[in-house]
Order: structure tokens, then sequence, then C-alpha cells
């Protein structure tokens, strides 16, 4: 016949869960028998392509885990796993890890890491491969540092899906000081003539990578800051110091005060310094918060100078007398309380024949804060007035501090009062004899 006609040969195909490439079937027509004259064979050869239907869905394919490990634990490791229908073929995945705050190779070290893994032919579902990271355990006490990975097909793998490309590994630090080290500030003791002094904030420990901020506060002891009387300024209170990137164990921040040289006796005098974390640095302690600076006085008298009581002389028909205590010198801050004894000389208190009386014989006075040069406190004695012919007739005083008093002499403690006789006869008396 003119014509043509066809004929259908069926191959069976066998359906697999497999994830593999487009495959080829090829037929032949070898001979041909019993066909008429003039029939020949066209063509010989045909192929037929079996295509795959085992791609993963959305949810399946290729993924790589974050880590989180302490620097101290050598390696890790970003696990890249794999899901969905095995994989007939092997493939491969390329991978870059990069410094995120982490840098190579100072905190870790991807040198005998590579660029690729290889999942080998028949992979399936779960089947994992690692990429491993050399972590640097050193002594600087730093934030947790992370690095980065990327993955990806440099040739694509028909039917498998990224699914997630970028994982992110993270090394926790182990370099926190002992309860030992961190933070401390020292007191100080100075004399007020210094003109200015420290206090000296120090840190002891670990290399600390990054700066950080200590907070202070200054406060009044006993030294006073603000009012007529200062005793020390500071440029600021309430303020901060910044210890600087890579400090080291013995650096130091210091906050200066100015000391204030006045010419007022005063005790020893205290200045506070607070320190507090506004932001906590991770891994330094606060370890000595509080400071004490004490300041000395300059300002006591010469041995010229101080407490002394003065004689008096008095006659008998005076009525009063006073022992003067007097100070001089520079002006006292503090109260001074001074004792006093008095006593008989050979002017008598008790008895038939009184030559002087006191309130009390032993008291105190005392001189008020900010005695100045000059300043007096007195003892009034009641002086009696007889009809007795005596010789003059003495009254004693004995100084004494009630306490301590820094910086103040006593200069003179003893006082002598001394009466004086009214009662000599007039030229009509005296000493006669008889015919």
């Amino acid at each position: 016949s003119n014509g043509s006609n066809s004929g259908t040969i069926n191959i069976p195909t066998t359906v697999d869960a497999l994830i593999e490439d487009d495959e080829t079937v090829n037929g032949q027509i070898a001979n041909l028998t019993g066909a008429p004259a003039g029939v020949t064979i066209g063509t010989a050869n045909a192929t037929g392509t079996i295509l795959d239907d085992d791609g993963n869905s959305p949810t399946e394919g290729i993924a790589v885990a974050d880590f989180t490990v302490n620097e101290a634990a050598g390696t890790a490791t970003f696990i890249i796993s794999y899901t969905g229908n095995t994989v007939q073929n092997s493939f491969t995945v390329d991978f870059a890890v990069t410094d995120d705050s982490a840098i190579n190779p100072d905190d870790y070290d991807v040198a005998t890491a590579g660029t690729t893994v290889t999942f080998p032919a028949n992979t399936a579902s779960g089947d994992t491969q690692s990429v491993t990271i050399n972590i640097v355990d050193d002594a600087i006490i730093e934030d947790a540092e992370s690095m980065n990975i990327a993955l990806s097909f440099t040739t694509p793998v028909p039917g498998v899906n990224m699914l997630d490309a970028n994982g992110v590994g993270t090394i926790t630090d182990n370099d926190g000081n002992s309860p030992t080290e961190g933070i401390a500030v020292a007191d100080f003791t100075v004399n007020e003539g210094v003109g200015t002094v420290d206090f000296v904030i120090s840190y002891t420990g670990n290399t600390v990578q990054n700066s950080f901020t200590v907070d202070f506060a200054i406060t009044d002891g006993t030294a006073l800051s603000i009012g007529p009387d200062l005793d020390y300024s500071v440029v600021s209170a309430v303020g901060t110091v910044t210890f600087p990137a890579n400090t080291t164990s013995g650096d130091t921040q210091n906050v200066t005060v100015t000391i204030i040289d006045d010419a007022i006796i005063e005790s020893d005098e205290t200045i506070d310094i607070n320190l507090s974390f506004a932001i906590t640095s991770p891994g330094v302690n606060m370890l000595d918060p509080i400071g004490l600076g004490t300041i000395t006085d300059n300002d006591g008298n010469s041995p010229t100078e101080g407490i002394a009581v003065s004689d008096f002389t008095v006659n008998e028909d005076a009525g009063t007398a006073e022992f003067v205590i007097s100070y001089t010198g520079n002006t006292m801050v503090n109260a001074v309380t001074v004792n006093y004894n008095i006593a008989d000389g050979t002017a008598l208190s008790v008895g038939p024949n009184i030559d002087y009386s006191v309130v009390s014989a032993v008291d105190a006075v005392t001189f008020p804060a900010n005695t100045a040069s000059g300043d007096t406190q007195n003892i009034t004695v009641t002086i009696n007035d007889d009809v007795l012919v005596e010789d003059a007739e003495t009254i004693d005083i004995n100084l004494s501090f009630a306490s301590s008093v820094s910086g103040v002499n006593l200069l003179d403690a003893v006082g002598l009062g001394t009466i004086t006789d009214n009662d000599a006869n007039d030229p009509t008396e005296g000493v006669a004899v008889s015919d």
C-alpha cells in the first residue's frame, strides 16, 4: 500500500519515591519479517524519556542548624540536614563561613573546614553532613560572639530545595573574673594642704575586650562640699569613668578631688564615693564599690597659741573676780570643752572665816564651734569682804581638756587669784603700851 500505518509498543514504567534525573529507554527495530516487497525500515532507533515526579514539597529540602557553644568546647558543628524523598544520585552543597562579631582566626578557625559537603547517593530524609569549626579558647572577657554560614548550590540539584541556607554559630565566653577580681576603689588619706587627690578605681582580672563604664557618686561625710566652710570640691559629684577596650589587670581610672586648705582647726574629715554599673559588664565583678577619703588638718596652734587662764589680783571689797580663760590661734570649727578645778591656796572657801566662794569648784566651760582668736570664757569668784586684818590670800585654778582636742594646745593651765586685805587699822588703832 502506498499509505502508512503505525503500531504501538507499550513499555511499563515503575513509580518509585526516588528523586532522580529524567531517565531514558532506547528502542530499536532490528528485522522485518514477512514484509511486502519494497517495505524497508525507515527510523530504526527511538528514545523514551521518563520524567521524575518525586521533587520535595516546599517544606522539605536542605537546611542548616544554628549552634551555641562555650568557647572551651574545642570544636563546634554546623549540621546540614536533608528532609524529603530519597535522592538517587549524590549531590554537593557549597558553604561559606563568615565573621559576624566573632573573628577568624582570633575567635574561631575554619582553615580545615573546607567549602563543600557531599550527600552520597541514596541520601534519605534525616541524613546529615557536618561542617566542623575550631573554637579558640582565649583569656579575654567578651560578649557572646557569632559567625555566619551560608549554603548554596553551585550545581542545582533537581527536586532538592534549599530550605534554610543561613545559620548562626554563637560562642559564649568562659573568662569571667573570680570572686576576688573585678572593680574596686581605694581609700585615701591626705593633708588638707595637698591641693588635689584621686579616688583610684582599679581593675584586676582577665583582659576585657570591650570598653565598659563605671558610675560614681561622691557625697559629703564630715567634710563639706557646700556652704561657707568648704572642705573639698569636685567637677561633678555624679559621673562616670570609662575603661577602654582591652583593659588589662592593674589598669585604673581616677576621679579627682580638689582639697581646700582653710585656716580652721578641725578634726579629720571624710568624703564618701560609691561605684555602680548602670549597664552591667558581663564577667566583670563589682568587687569594692565604696571608698573613703580622709582629710587631715594642718591648722593646729603654734607653741605660743592655745588655751590659757589669767591670774587676777583684787581687793577683798571687789565683790567678785574672774578667772579669764582665753583662746588664741586659728578658728576652731568644733566646740572645745575645758575642765577646771578651783582649790584653796591661803584663801579659804570653807570654815568659819570664808575668803571666797564659787558656784562649783569642779566644772567645765565650753568654747563654742567657730571660736576665734581672742574669745574667752569666764569663771566668777565671789570675794568675801571680812573685817579681819590679814595677809594677801590666794586661790588656785587648774585647767584640763575633757577629751583630746586635735591642734589646740593647753598653753597655760594654772592660774592664781590674789585677794588683798582692806582691814588695816586707822591711825587711832593699833598696838600700844599702857602706863
